[in-house]
């Protein structure tokens, strides 16, 4: 086995509550209190550290965590990739989801600027 390394340095709850869902997935990190790598005047923090093999599977497990948060707020995942394109016919903002002409690098729903 080998040795764990840094993934990040994150504000104490944030460390934990990553190391708390990792362990419901069975993967097992260390957060660990860092006097050297708190900079001055920040929050305290904890260095969250795994083992090398485990660094691709907390990279998904991470993203689909997110993406469900997103989703549980409501966002509409499809949108976010939205691409806007002044020389189309239509656009789609990826904020409201409003299909619109892009003459004006404004949404005409909500507002949101392209330009």
């Amino acid at each position: 086995m080998q040795e764990k390394q840094i993934l990040a340095i994150l504000p104490i709850h944030e460390a934990e509550w990553l190391q708390s869902m990792l362990a419901k997935e069975g993967i097992d990190v260390a957060a660990t209190s860092n006097n050297a790598s708190c900079r001055s005047g920040c929050s305290p923090t904890k260095e969250v550290w795994a083992r090398p093999e485990d660094v691709h599977a907390i990279e998904k497990i991470i993203i689909n965590e997110r993406m469900q948060m997103l989703a549980d707020m409501g966002a509409n995942i499809g949108l976010m990739n939205q691409i806007f394109d002044p020389t189309a016919p239509l656009a789609t903002c990826p904020a409201c989801g409003c299909t619109f002409e892009p003459t004006n690098y404004q949404c005409s729903d909500c507002g949101l600027n392209f330009a």
